[in-house]
């Protein structure tokens, strides 16, 4: 008699366990958005801010700011070298990991586009897979990085006329450089906010990952690489699917 209580004890203990252990939920933490990407992001914020206030204020009258104009125009002139400088460890990033493909725009995206429109119009639910980006952020980043290019050849013109005569015949003279940097300050000031909208049309839990690199999804059985808590406790590794996506 003993022994039977025993194993009925034992077997409903197993029953209970197995169906605690079907009902827990682990939260996956993703990493999407590695630590060089976000010191990126966040140092172009600073400098294309900076760029912007101050380009604006090349057309305003700084005595009313008590703001001298040489200052303006050194803040304007770092901030410009900096944002080359990010954009060239940029573009090293990605040749060198190779996700380059997830930000140039390519044919398929082209494909795609009617739906893509259609979804950001909110015309349909969803959207085809696109990778990690968009096209419409796509287009936003590959513009950025062209924009910078160019502003960055009409900056080191305007600070050395006297040595960069040529390159004025080429480019159209001064005064047309001159349009060009203030046209592309207002793309910045417009597309921003697209930028913005865009990121949040399409996944807004994704915004947490520009602060931390990663995304939280609740699963009850994962199947990629996570950091998974449970009950307090925290376990790290790949459960089915391995991923063997570099950082």
């Amino acid at each position: 008699m003993p022994v039977k209580s025993c194993y009925f004890a034992i077997s409903i203990a197993i029953d209970i366990a197995w169906q605690a252990r079907k009902k827990v939920v682990f939260t996956l933490e993703r990493l999407i958005q590695p630590l060089p990407i976000r010191i990126f992001h966040w140092l172009m914020v600073v400098e294309v801010t900076i760029l912007v206030l101050t380009g604006l204020l090349f057309y305003t009258n700084t005595d009313k700011l008590q703001l001298p104009f040489r200052i303006v125009r050194l803040l304007h002139g770092t901030a410009g070298v900096a944002l080359t400088a990010n954009l060239l460890g940029h573009t090293y990033y990605y040749i060198v990991t190779r996700r380059y493909r997830e930000i140039v725009l390519n044919i398929a995206d082209f494909h795609n586009l009617k739906a893509f429109l259609a979804y950001f119009l909110f015309l349909r639910s969803d959207h085809p897979n696109f990778g990690r980006y968009i096209p419409g952020q796509k287009l936003i980043y590959d513009s950025w990085a062209l924009a910078s290019l160019l502003s960055a050849l009409a900056g080191f013109v305007l600070l050395f006329p006297s040595e960069s005569t040529a390159l004025q015949f080429w480019l159209g003279g001064l005064q047309a450089l001159r349009l060009l940097k203030y046209g592309i300050m207002i793309w910045f000031i417009v597309t921003v906010p697209v930028h913005i909208y865009l990121v949040f049309t399409e996944d807004p839990a994704k915004l947490q990952a520009i602060f931390t690199g990663y995304v939280k999804e609740s699963e009850s059985e994962p199947s990629l690489p996570f950091t998974a808590k449970a009950a307090g406790t925290t376990v790290s590794g790949n459960f089915g699917e391995v991923n063997n996506e570099k950082p």
